[in-house]
């Protein structure tokens, strides 16, 4: 358990540093992708309106786990809960994208392309975000080249409605710390957006996590998050905030908590995902770090949450128990969730478990 929570501190840390240290230099990137739909802005010029499509869910190819399964590494595969069943094997792990065994691969955001098939955006320590292709959401094949250099952290790619893709990443941007973007024609070369998207200083933070963005009802967005984790930083409570926008550039926040103390969930409530449902309420997941948990919570308006329970997501190595969550929905209308694991011989490395919609 406190291997773990080194590992975390330890990719937090190197993230944040290399964040620091590429917006000091005035640097900038190039990269990646997730899928939700919007009529494009320009960042250029912050007046344009965006028309997320919340479907970055939809599409894809259903197919049997059992018999497609990217599992080099030994794990034992008995996990399951009374609502998700594990997909047997790992999805993307350091050996794949020529990681040092031991380091992280996290943070995975995917999204499903025209063609329906799968690319996954994540972070590999000391490379940067990093994408594969898949046919199946299971066996994840590594695209060459860095879709954003090192120091930009915890991504969430959206796919506009006129085929761009929006990246949303953590760091340092214009020297504040907070939530900056990076936009794509093909989902591979992404070029930052000027100014900073959200900042952490709104909400009292220092750092904020990878945004998790809906559409709502009015064609308008909504993200959350919330604060990172810091290296060596005792065990303290995480609040989940959020914030709205009318083209996904400038955002506006929203006052109080969403989950967390302050909240109707006093719980601590660490890098959120919240999936609209087909019946237009909400469903959030996120991380409870004392004991360390998988939760999820609903909504019927995105802003207050109720019915809070445990997801029954273990972690099959670690107690990563469904931590840095990010859904697709799968043909059938069945539920994919990608989320990261750690093994002090392999690293850390993305595994995936398949639920009903609830």
């Amino acid at each position: 358990m406190i291997k773990t929570l080194n590992f975390r501190w330890q990719l937090i840390l190197v993230l944040f540093i290399s964040a620091f240290i590429f917006a000091a230099c005035g640097g900038g990137g190039g990269g990646g992708g997730s899928s939700i739909s919007d009529t494009t802005s320009d960042a250029s010029n912050t007046t344009g309106e965006s028309t997320l499509d919340a479907s970055n869910t939809n599409g894809g190819t259903t197919s049997d786990p059992s018999t497609t399964t990217n599992d080099s590494t030994t794990i034992d595969d008995s996990t399951t809960s009374s609502r998700w069943t594990l997909d047997e094997g790992i999805r993307i792990q350091p050996s794949d994208v020529g990681v040092e065994a031991g380091l992280p691969v996290a943070d995975i955001s995917v999204v499903i392309l025209p063609d329906d098939t799968y690319r996954a955006y994540y972070i590999a320590q000391n490379v940067g975000i990093l994408s594969s292709t898949s046919t199946d959401g299971l066996n994840f094949t590594l695209e060459s080249g860095v879709r954003l250099s090192d120091g930009h952290g915890q991504p969430r790619v959206v796919k506009l409605s006129d085929g761009r893709y929006r990246l949303f990443f953590t760091g340092m941007v214009d020297r504040e710390a907070g939530i900056g973007s990076a936009i794509s024609s093909d989902g591979l070369n992404f070029t930052e957006e000027s100014g900073i998207r959200i900042k952490a200083s709104d909400f009292g933070e220092d750092s904020l996590s990878g945004g998790s963005l809906v559409t709502l009802d009015d064609n308008t967005y909504r993200m959350y998050f919330s604060r990172l984790p810091m290296p060596d930083e005792p065990i303290t409570p995480f609040q989940t905030y959020s914030a709205v926008s009318s083209d996904m550039l400038n955002w506006t926040p929203e006052t109080g908590v969403r989950v967390g103390e302050g909240s109707n969930i006093d719980k601590s409530a660490e890098h959120p995902f919240v999936i609209k449902k087909t019946d237009g309420t909400f469903r959030m997941f996120f991380y409870v770090n004392d004991p360390t948990a998988s939760w999820t919570a609903t909504s019927t308006d995105g802003l207050t949450w109720e019915n809070a329970e445990e997801t029954g997501i273990t972690g099959v190595t670690s107690m990563a128990e469904g931590n840095d969550p990010d859904i697709v929905v799968l043909p059938d209308g069945r539920w994919r969730m990608y989320y990261g694991d750690f093994d002090t011989t392999i690293g850390g490395f993305i595994r995936s478990t398949v639920a009903s919609e609830y």
